[in-house]
C-alpha cells in the first residue's frame, strides 16, 4: 500500500501540546485524504496515548485521550505502534 501521509505520534500525551495538535492534524487530513491513504504510527513514547484511564487532571490538562477513539469511527484503519524499550526499563 501506498500512503499519501503518515502521522507520527513521538510524545506522551500529557505534558505539552503536541499530541491533541497531532490528532487534530490527523482528524482533518482524513477529510481530504482517503483512510488507507492515512497511516498512523505510536511510537516510543507515543504509545502512551492509546492508554485508558489516565488522569491528566492531577497535571492540570485537560483529557483528550478520549477523542483517539474518533480513530476507529473515521474508519482509519492503518495504525501501527512500536516501543522499543520496555516501560519498566525507563522509569527511575
Amino acid at each position: 500500500m501506498k500512503y499519501k501521509l503518515a502521522i507520527l505520534f513521538t510524545q506522551p500525551p500529557f505534558g505539552t501540546s503536541i499530541s491533541r495538535e497531532g490528532l487534530d492534524a490527523l482528524l482533518a487530513a482524513s477529510a481530504f485524504c482517503e483512510e488507507e491513504e492515512l497511516a498512523i504510527c505510536f511510537l516510543n513514547d507515543g504509545v502512551f496515548n492509546l492508554i485508558a484511564h489516565q488522569q491528566p487532571g492531577l497535571l492540570l490538562q485537560k483529557d483528550h485521550i478520549a477523542t483517539f477513539k474518533l480513530i476507529e469511527l473515521y474508519g482509519l484503519t492503518e495504525c501501527f505502534y512500536l516501543q522499543r524499550k520496555p516501560c519498566r526499563t525507563r522509569v527511575r
